[in-house]
């Protein structure tokens, strides 16, 4: 009888020669197959970004819930909403990953400086060093303060944040 190849992907089994190796590799069923596997593995971003390379949204998608062409599709098998809900899922897992890396590694001011400064750098036009009351209304999300670091006796108050209510309003003093 000979040897038989079998292919993993297809959950198959045939005679192994170069021609039926070929034909199968072939084949638009075991290249679904082939592609269908290696999804599982892919990033939620690498598959946002596949999706929003194609033109619009497969009819038969929206109509059927599926699509014969499967991966092969030329057009988009997310419809908006799934693609502005996925774009949210991706800011979530970034933060999130972000503040478990601060919060695993060892809690200091230093530590969350330099991620503050970074992240400021990246989001804001205006120095690091623009006063609070200064920066823009949508900076808030910089000013969150790792748990563990207000935990800390030694931190210094100039680095904790603003109380929710704001500065106490002192009637004017003379100093003297």
């Amino acid at each position: 009888m000979g040897k038989r190849y079998y292919c993993e992907y297809c959950d198959r089994a045939f005679l192994d020669n170069v021609s039926a190796r070929r034909k199968h590799l072939a084949s638009s069923v075991h290249q679904q197959q082939r592609d269908s596997w290696y999804d599982k593995f892919k990033s939620k971003q690498q598959k946002l970004e596949e999706q929003l390379k194609k033109p619009r949204v497969c009819r038969y998608y929206l109509q059927q819930g599926s699509c014969t062409f499967g991966q092969a599709c030329r057009y988009r098998h997310m419809t908006d909403a799934e693609i502005e809900r996925t774009k949210s899922e991706i800011k979530q897992d970034e933060f999130l990953k972000q503040r478990d890396s601060i919060n695993n590694n060892e809690v200091s001011v230093e530590n969350w400086l330099k991620l503050n400064r970074s992240s400021q750098r990246k989001n804001m036009p205006a120095t690091i060093d623009t006063p609070y009351s200064e920066q823009p209304e949508n900076t808030a999300f910089l000013q969150v303060i790792p748990e563990g670091l207000l935990s800390l006796p030694t931190i210094p108050p100039s680095l904790r944040p603003p109380p929710n209510e704001g500065w106490l309003q002192l009637d004017k003093i003379d100093w003297g």
